[in-house]
């Protein structure tokens, strides 16, 4: 019986811990600040594809978006609006089209494991923040849209090129 009253405290206990983290105030938060996305890399002109198979060649690249400007952002991060302060994130507009990599390479080692360079090639992508997601397939060799998850492990990606890159460093490409 002790030990049932115990364990009760202990599951009340964190509870209350949880709900207090949750909705206690962040002092680095400024209510100013809208919900942005990590756009870190801003590449001109590019298309959606072009974006797309940068992202898929760069280690690190978890997602891109893409507007109607031909501006593509690339991101270190799965873009699902959360606030992170980025170089670009006051461009961000909910109606930008976006990708998020199934499985981003960690590292160039990565790109010898098969599963890791299939699965890196894979997206999850929207026309918009609420708009319906369907699955991509997109290298610098193809691009296919993809039924269903199950139909991940039918398709054969070819090998393609990837290379690892300073996030730190470039902050903007211009294509040519």
């Amino acid at each position: 019986m002790d030990e049932i009253l115990l364990f009760g405290i202990c599951i009340s206990i964190s509870i209350i811990i949880c709900i207090i983290y949750k909705y206690s105030p962040n002092p680095n938060h400024n209510p100013n600040q809208h919900m942005i996305e990590p756009y870190d890399v801003k590449v001109q002109p590019s298309s959606i594809n072009k974006c797309g198979q940068l992202c898929t060649g760069i280690v690190g690249c978890y997602g891109y978006a893409h507007n109607n400007l031909n501006t593509c952002y690339l991101s270190q991060k799965h873009i699902l609006g959360q606030a992170l302060e980025t170089t670009y994130a006051n461009e961000y507009k909910d109606t930008d089209y976006r990708c998020n990599k199934i499985r981003a390479l960690q590292g160039l080692n990565d790109s010898h494991v098969p599963e890791a360079l299939k699965e890196n090639a894979f997206y999850t992508c929207s026309d918009s923040e609420l708009g319906k997601y369907h699955l991509e397939l997109l290298t610098d060799k193809i691009y296919q849209k993809v039924g269903e998850y199950d139909d991940i492990d039918k398709i054969d990606v070819p090998l393609y090129k990837v290379i690892d890159f300073d996030w730190s460093k470039n902050k903007y490409i211009q294509l040519s």
